[in-house]
């Protein structure tokens, strides 16, 4: 099985994404499940171009994409 995960570079004036620290340090390999990893860029378009082209490049079954919601509780 194959995992693509998702996360976003840091926005917003942040200098980190927690959601990609996260992703980064998620183990490329969980039991047999192979663990593909984005950072998808926040350039409006850009970030759906990316991600699509990951699924149709490593055709994952699944896809789980990681977010942080800054200054929410």
């Amino acid at each position: 099985m194959k995992i693509l995960l998702t996360a976003f570079e840091p926005f917003g004036g942040e200098r980190v994404n927690a959601a990609l620290e996260a992703m980064r340090r998620t183990p490329e390999r969980i039991g047999d499940r192979e663990i593909v990893k984005l950072t998808v860029p926040t350039v409006f378009g850009k970030s759906t171009r990316t991600v699509v082209m990951a699924i149709r490049r490593h055709r994952p079954d699944a896809v789980l994409c990681l977010g942080q919601a800054a200054g929410r509780s």
